[in-house]
């Protein structure tokens, strides 16, 4: 991620590069986390979608 890669400019250079990459790191691990999430919701969804169309296409009157 780019955003990542912020503690190392040099705009940051007069601040502790330490801090700044300890809050940056935990920004990532935040934005990886909603990724993930985001991402694994959307592929069960898409499942869920599947699997109720294969039903009505094996047995229209269902549901």
């Amino acid at each position: 991620m780019a955003a990542c890669k912020l503690g190392e400019h040099s705009l940051f250079s007069y601040y502790d590069s330490s801090v700044i990459n300890k809050i940056l790191n935990k920004c990532c691990r935040v934005l990886e986390l909603m990724l993930n999430i985001i991402s694994h919701k959307t592929v069960f969804s898409i499942r869920n979608i599947k699997q109720t169309n294969h039903l009505e296409q094996r047995f229209p009157n269902w549901g």
